[in-house]
């Protein structure tokens, strides 16, 4: 199984599409490393988590 994400389908300004995880692990670890530099967050607050993970394609 394959997970992808944009950041997009959360509402944020952002072109991010991340596509290929090989698990939701891997994928959420790309995503904070995005939100750390792109969006300048040290850490993913649990609302915006939540809708990550709400918002997690698997194919």
């Amino acid at each position: 199984m394959k997970y992808s994400f944009k950041c997009s389908d959360i509402g944020q300004k952002c072109g991010l599409e991340i596509y290929g995880a090989q698990s939701e692990e891997e994928l959420l670890q790309e995503l904070s490393i995005h939100a750390r530099i792109e969006h300048k967050m040290n850490s993913i607050p649990d609302e915006v988590l939540n809708a990550i993970k709400s918002n997690i394609k698997k194919s």
